[in-house]
């Protein structure tokens, strides 16, 4: 991935205000020293001369205020036409499973963790639904030479209902 590519998407902190194919905005991550807040600099909103203010050093340009926690880092893949990033859940129709898009901090990769039914030992034998469904492995990127089975169904913060349901605990 090269530093152009390092792209984060978050969730813009007055999202109420606008449709929902506006509410997540993509860009560069800027953090302001002052105040802590967070925002992003729109992708294609390039620098230039004409953003220089009068003081030295300064520029004036657009970013957009968003939620600190909702900033996702892009992973450098593309699934079906759309940009994979940290956070977005995809799906498996066939085996009904769920893959969340997490960054293992301490092995500094993305990692898929993955959610499924899990079977279980009943009274009358092995139940393959018994269990519900839970985490019941992770993964790293490399292990899926495609992801093209997959279908992008959301995000853990628009979508929280269907983490839940799979075992996702906050």
């Amino acid at each position: 991935m090269k530093a152009k590519d390092i792209l984060v998407k978050a969730k813009r902190i007055d999202w109420e205000n606008f449709p929902k194919e506006q509410w997540w905005v993509q860009g560069n991550l800027l953090r302001d020293g002052v105040t802590g807040k967070v925002f992003v600099h729109l992708e294609g909103c390039e620098l230039n001369e004409s953003d220089k203010t009068h003081e030295e050093g300064c520029l004036a340009f657009v970013a957009i205020e968003v939620i600190e926690e909702t900033v996702s880092l892009f992973t450098g893949k593309v699934v079906n036409g759309r940009r994979l990033y940290v956070n977005d859940i995809l799906k498996d129709e066939d085996e009904n499973d769920i893959l969340l898009v997490s960054y293992d901090e301490e092995e500094c990769r993305f990692v898929f963790e993955m959610y499924g039914i899990t079977g279980m030992t009943t009274e009358s034998g092995w139940d393959e639904t018994a269990g519900g469904f839970q985490q019941y492995d992770t993964c790293e990127f490399s292990m899926f030479e495609t992801l093209e089975y997959f279908t992008f169904v959301g995000n853990r913060f628009d979508n929280p209902k269907l983490l839940e349901e799979y075992g996702y605990e906050y």
